[in-house]
C-alpha cells in the first residue's frame, strides 16, 4: 500500500517539476544511495547474521553505525564536485552535497532495523517503512506545489531517513554504554564490510545506468530515465527487498536443513514473483496514461522505457534474493562475486546497446541493457550457487559415490537454487 502511495506521489510530483530538476535530482540520489550500505560500516549485516547478540555487541554497532553516518556524509560533502563532474553537471553540487546527510540517520536505523529483523518482527519493520513512506510522498508533494523543483526530492528522502530511524528506535529502545570493545568492533567490521562491499558494488551496478545516460544523453534524458525507472523498477524492488529481508533470518537457520532451505528459497521466489506480477502488469498497461499527467509533455517519451524495466525489474527481485541466501549459508562473498559480474555485464551491455541503438532508440537502448546483463548474470548467479552448495551438502558416508560428471550425489544433497 505504502508503495502505491509513493508511487502516486511520484505521479502528482510530475505536474510541478520539468524533467531536468528531476535529472539533477537523480544525480544526487545515485551518489547517496551507493553509499548507504557503508554508511553503518555494515554492522547492520553483521548483527543479522552474528550467532551471539549482546549487550558489548549491541553498543559497539550502535557507536560504529553512528561514526560510519558522520564519516561519508562528510565524504560526500568533500566530494561533491568531483561527483557532479561524473554527470557532466557541475549545477547539481549542492544537492549531493545535502543528500549526503541523509546517511546520518540512515546509518542510525541501521541496528534497530537488523534486530527487529533477526527477531522476525517483520510487522514492525512493515509498520515503521509504511509511515515513512508516506510521510515522505506527502513532503514530497508539498514541497514540489511550494516550487521546490529538484530539492523536494532531496529532502523528501531527508524525512523518510528521519522518519524511519525515529520510527525504529521508539520500537527497539536501547541506551548504548560509551565503551570500547576492540575484539567486538573487529568481529563486527569483518563480518559486516564484505557484506556491505557486496550491496555497494550491486547498487553501483544498479545506478550505473545513471551515469551512462547522463553522459550520453544529458541531463534532462536523465529525468526521463529516472521516471521511467522508478515507475517500472521502484515499487517491484522494494516488495523484494522486503521479502529478501523478511526470509534472511529464516534461511540462517535452516543452514544444516538443505531440504528446508531449498523450500525456503523456492518458496521466496515463488512469493515474490506473485506479488510483483500484478503491478508489473499496471505499470505496463497504464504507463503511457500516468505519463500525461506530467508537467513536462516530454515525459510521455519515457513510457516505452518504463515498459521495458519492468521485465528489468522482475529479474532484479530474483536476482536480490541470492544475497541472503549467500548470507545464510555463510559465504557473503558469493554475494559480491554476482554483483561484481552484474556490474561487469551491465556496463559492457550499456556501452554495446547504447552505441547500437542510442541513436534512435535513446533512453530505451539502455532498459534493453538492462534486460540483457540481468538474464546473463542470473545465468551465472544459478550456476555458482549449484556448485557451492553441492559441495557444502555433500554426502559423506561410505555409501556416496562420485557420479561420472564428477558431481557427489547421495540422500543428504537437495539443489536449493
Amino acid at each position: 500500500m505504502s508503495r502505491i502511495v509513493d508511487l502516486l506521489a511520484i505521479v502528482i510530483v510530475l505536474r510541478f517539476v520539468s524533467a531536468s530538476a528531476v535529472g539533477a535530482a537523480s544525480a544526487a540520489w545515485t551518489v547517496t544511495t551507493l553509499l548507504e550500505p557503508f554508511a553503518s560500516l555494515g554492522v547492520g549485516y553483521a548483527i543479522l547474521t552474528t550467532r551471539r547478540l549482546d549487550r558489548r555487541t549491541i553498543d559497539a554497532a550502535v557507536w560504529l553505525s553512528i561514526l560510519g553516518g558522520l564519516l561519508f556524509s562528510g565524504l560526500v560533502a568533500a566530494s561533491s564536485d568531483f561527483a557532479a563532474s561524473l554527470f557532466g553537471a557541475r549545477e547539481v553540487s549542492p544537492l549531493i552535497a545535502i543528500g549526503g546527510l541523509k546517511l546520518i540517520p540512515v546509518a542510525i536505523a541501521a541496528v534497530p532495523q537488523q534486530r527487529l529483523a533477526r527477531a522476525l518482527r517483520h510487522r514492525e519493520l512493515a509498520a515503521a517503512s509504511t509511515v515513512a513512506t508516506l510521510l515522505s510522498a506527502l513532503s514530497r508533494v508539498l514541497f514540489a506545489t511550494r516550487g521546490f523543483g529538484a530539492w523536494s526530492f532531496v529532502l523528501s528522502q531527508h524525512v523518510y531517513a528521519v522518519t524511519l530511524a525515529g520510527g525504529l528506535w521508539m520500537l527497539v529502545p536501547f541506551k548504548p554504554r560509551f565503551d570500547a570493545y576492540p575484539r567486538v568492533v573487529r568481529r563486527l567490521l569483518s563480518m559486516g564490510l564484505p557484506t556491505s562491499a557486496g550491496a555497494s558494488v550491486g547498487l553501483l551496478a544498479r545506478n550505473l545506468d545513471m551515469l551512462f545516460v547522463s553522459r550520453w544523453f544529458g541531463i534532462e534524458a536523465l529525468g526521463l530515465y529516472r521516471v521511467a525507472f522508478d515507475l517500472a523498477v521502484g515499487p517491484l524492488v522494494a516488495i523484494g527487498d522486503v521479502i529478501a529481508r523478511s526470509a534472511a533470518p529464516t534461511l540462517r537457520r535452516l543452514l544444516r536443513d538443505p531440504r528446508g532451505l531449498s523450500n525456503t528459497f523456492s518458496y521466496s521466489v515463488k512469493l515474490a514473483t506473485m506479488v510483483c506480477l500484478p503491478i508489473a502488469a499496471f505499470v505496463v498497461s497504464m504507463a503511457p496514461v500516468l505519463l500525461t499527467w506530467a508537467k513536462d509533455p516530454s515525459f510521455v517519451a519515457a513510457a516505452p522505457a518504463a515498459r521495458l524495466l519492468v521485465l528489468a525489474g522482475l529479474l532484479l527481485v530474483v536476482f536480490g534474493l541470492y544475497s541472503p541466501l549467500a548470507q545464510a549459508i555463510g559465504s557473503p562473498e558469493l554475494g559480491l562475486w554476482s554483483n561484481l559480474e552484474l556490474f561487469v555485464l551491465l556496463a559492457t551491455s550499456l556501452w554495446a546497446c547504447l552505441s547500437l541503438f542510442g541513436p534512435f532508440l535513446s533512453i530505451s537502448a539502455a532498459a534493453i541493457a538492462w534486460c540483457v546483463a540481468l538474464c546473463t548474470a542470473l545465468l551465472l548467479t544459478r550456476q555458482r550457487f549449484q556448485r557451492v552448495l553441492s559441495r557444502k551438502y555433500a554426502p559423506r558416508s561410505p555409501a556416496s559415490r562420485e557420479d561420472t560428471d564428477g558431481r557427489l550425489s547421495g540422500p543428504a544433497y537437495r539443489r536449493v537454487v
